[in-house]
């Protein structure tokens, strides 16, 4: 399985070089986004900001860490897999097709086998003892189905709306979309994952542990996006912007501090 390990951070490797050179294209390169909604640049402009100043950074200590065997090194890199996953969806199907498509394209799928690769990495190295504390597992567990309730209630809640109404989601006007790619994408990549780890890791499972990793290190990451977007959203003046901050600083909370608990768990 070592050359599993090697795998993995060679794909840990090709994907922060990428994402750091697509995020620098994003930024230095105005007419690159061709969306005709100025909100919907703006976004891109600030993903590609918090990708090149945070997940890259990130990518470059996990992988740091990974070469020395070190199994905090892993499970940072295998929740950057998820975020990077999570991340270019919204570039690959959610954004007008521009000149860096094959670019999404390519970092996307290698996402996809980061997590696969660092799921069977992870597995080879982790043991029971390596899982948190009773205690500190079924407080994760917890804020994680928490999570799954608040996200599931609000996208659910805006179909049954548009179902008995007719009433478009507020986000889909404000971005002029004709399709809900968040709830999309939060309801596929996020409410399910949060679920399943939550109940894996109140059982105690290795594989509860594996699944949080995963998904707390891209809620932290995204969620200083959305901060950065509802703050900015704001003060342009779009109107119920500030109303998701409390909302968005609980899921970066929650997630940082499970993310501390999950790391210190891990035995050297």
């Amino acid at each position: 399985m070592k050359n599993i390990s090697r795998v993995f951070l060679r794909i840990g490797i090709a994907i922060m070089l990428l994402s750091a050179t697509l995020s620098l294209i994003g930024l230095l390169w105005e007419e690159l986004y061709q969306d005709t909604n100025l909100l919907i640049v703006e976004g891109w402009w600030m993903n590609d900001w918090v990708t090149l100043l945070l997940a890259v950074p990130l990518f470059a200590i996990a992988i740091f860490l990974g070469k020395k065997g070190s199994k905090h090194g892993f499970g940072l890199l295998v929740g950057l897999m998820m975020y990077t996953v999570y991340n270019y969806s919204f570039y690959l199907f959610g954004a007008a097709f521009n000149a860096v498509f094959l670019g999404y394209v390519v970092v996307f799928v290698l996402g996809l086998f980061g997590l696969l690769t660092g799921a069977l990495t992870l597995f080879t190295l982790l043991r029971k003892e390596d899982v948190p504390s009773i205690k500190v597992a079924r407080v994760i567990s917890i804020y994680m189905v928490v999570t799954a309730l608040f996200l599931c209630i609000g996208w659910v809640g805006q179909w049954l709306s548009f179902v008995v109404t007719g009433t478009t989601p507020a986000l889909m006007e404000q971005l002029e979309a004709t399709n809900h790619l968040v709830a999309a994408l939060d309801l596929t990549f996020v409410v399910p994952w949060f679920i399943f780890g939550a109940v894996l890791l109140w059982k105690y499972r290795v594989s509860g542990l594996i699944v949080s990793l995963m998904v707390h290190m891209k809620t932290v990451i995204y969620n200083v996006i959305l901060l950065w977007s509802s703050i900015s959203q704001h003060t342009s003046g779009v109107e119920g912007a500030i109303d998701f901050i409390p909302l968005w600083g609980f899921f970066f909370v929650g997630s940082s501090a499970a993310m501390v608990g999950l790391l210190r768990s891990l035995k050297k």
